[in-house]
């Protein structure tokens, strides 16, 4: 079942830069040279389906029930090639406690003092926590393991800055096991669950709106959907602008790099907002703010006109793009966004990752392929992300790639390189091939 879990990964997520490890272990009864073994991290499907295959039931009785946790998570943590910089994933399944009475209740152990080589559980989650790495436990028998996994729990939580916490599943389910190994990927990939708030920067507390005071301002609406012809004509801000009201949240609910993301209500209208605000400097903050709703106007162009096109499968569901206006409240300039509600999904990124669990993903992958081939092969609409509504599917905040110059867009626009990352990941699908595009050779 692992084999098959490891192979099915790539297929997938396309374009993830994945690698893998195993490690295994036993108990103190084993000689030392086989008592844990492990296979380095590898991309390589025959190294990993070579080791795992070679596991067996190890020799002797072993005695006891414990096992040699600490030393499996000891070899881990300290013998694996972890890589800086990247999302890291320690799944961990398990038939039985460490060793030492203070982890379990009533389960044979010849060690009840503990780690027979006196490594001990916070010196482990601090190793976790310094990695940056989640832990995800699965668990045989939940009753043998879950005080083990409440005191780690409860270290790990303690030992880092972003609180990380230990998720469980039922390792003997086998949709629960490969449920547990995709989240753990989705999240690694697309921050659902990997998505950390900044401690003391921003409020996931519930807002009184009615003490927060209310706000005047303006807002002005990009043009919208255009020809594809008139793109190249560039963007005029050509809508009136009009006079609103609105009430802020005071401290922002998310941060990323460049930008603060606050809660917005409008209670004339009964409606909530999400607003955007920039960080930087008044000169960049004002050309940040032309270049989403260049980009937004680009994005809602060619997702109409993807809808519109008469080769598209007539079953699939419209694209369309979340409005945003570009609002100056008491002075200060924010992207105003009213809140989506529904579940969100992300399709894929501007580093040329494809997530295929969607049902939508034949669609949005089509449709990013769609927008290079009709722009002449000069630009390609990626990072797509959003929620369906009783119209269709809404995206917000999407990527561009521009062929010949990148960071046009943007940061996030890696230019020819993310097209090419792009097409190395996607495989030409049914809606492809119905709209008759072209097979791209990255």
């Amino acid at each position: 079942n692992l084999k098959a879990i490891r192979s099915q990964l790539d297929a997938q997520y396309k374009g993830c830069d994945l690698k893998v490890s195993f490690v295994r272990y036993t108990d103190y009864d084993q000689p030392e040279t086989t008592r844990t073994t492990r296979l380095d991290f590898t991309y390589s499907h025959e190294s990993f389906q070579t080791f795992v295959t070679a596991i067996g039931t190890p020799t002797g009785v072993g005695g006891d029930t414990a096992e040699d946790i600490m030393g499996g998570l000891k070899c881990a943590l300290t013998q694996l090639s972890w890589r800086h910089s990247t999302i890291k994933v320690l799944i961990h399944i398990a038939d039985a406690p460490c060793h030492g009475s203070v982890y379990h209740n009533d389960v044979n152990d010849n060690n009840p003092d503990g780690d027979k080589y006196g490594i001990t559980h916070q010196q482990m989650m601090k190793k976790l926590a310094d990695l940056d790495i989640q832990y995800w436990f699965g668990y045989i028998k939940r009753e043998e393991t879950d005080k083990m996994i409440d005191i780690f729990s409860e270290s790990l939580q303690s030992l880092s800055k972003h609180r990380l916490i230990i998720r469980q599943f039922a390792a003997t389910d086998l949709s629960q096991l490969r449920d547990a190994i995709h989240k753990s990927i989705t999240a690694s990939i697309f921050g659902a669950e990997a998505q950390r708030i900044a401690l003391g920067n921003v409020s996931t507390a519930p807002i009184n709106w009615a003490i927060i005071p209310e706000k005047r301002g303006i807002k002005t609406a990009p043009p919208g959907p255009k020809t594809l012809e008139h793109l190249q004509a560039g963007l005029h801000l050509d809508n009136p602008s009009v006079p609103f009201h609105i009430k802020i949240a005071p401290t922002p609910f998310c941060e990323g790099e460049e930008s603060l993301i606050y809660r917005g209500y409008d209670s004339r209208s009964n409606r909530y907002y999400v607003l955007k605000q920039f960080k930087a400097d008044d000169r960049k903050k004002l050309e940040c703010y032309m270049k989403i709703l260049e980009i937004q106007t680009i994005a809602s162009t060619y997702a109409c006109d993807f809808s519109n096109n008469k080769k598209r499968p007539s079953h699939l569901e419209p694209v369309e793009l979340i409005s945003v206006d570009i609002a100056d409240i008491s002075g200060d300039l924010y992207v105003l966004q009213p809140f989506t509600d529904g579940k969100f999904e992300k399709y894929n990124t501007n580093h040329g990752i494809v997530c295929m669990t969607s049902p939508q993903s034949d669609m949005m992958q089509a449709f990013s392929h769609f927008t290079y081939v009709h722009s002449g092969e000069s630009l390609l609409i990626c990072d797509l992300e959003g929620a369906r509504n009783g119209r269709g599917i809404q995206l917000t905040d999407p990527a561009i790639h521009c062929r010949l110059r990148p960071n046009k867009f943007g940061y996030p626009d890696l230019g020819f390189v993310g097209i090419k990352r792009f097409f190395r990941s996607h495989e030409c699908n049914s809606v492809c091939r119905s709209m008759g595009l072209e097979t791209i050779r990255a």
